[in-house]
């Protein structure tokens, strides 16, 4: 992950993070159904603890 901040005024100029495709297309397939990423994100969590 590479990220450049200017401190001046506090904005993210650049941030470049790199994201695999499965995950991408997981993320993806929450959000048609409608669902937020934070309901993407506790979900996989819930996956985790689960196994």
């Amino acid at each position: 992950m590479t990220e450049k901040i200017n401190f001046e005024n506090n904005q993210l100029e650049d941030i470049n993070i790199s994201i695999p495709k499965v995950l991408l297309d997981r993320i993806v397939k929450h959000l048609e159904k409608g669902q937020t990423i934070q309901e993407f994100i506790q979900d996989a969590i819930q996956e985790k603890l689960e196994k």
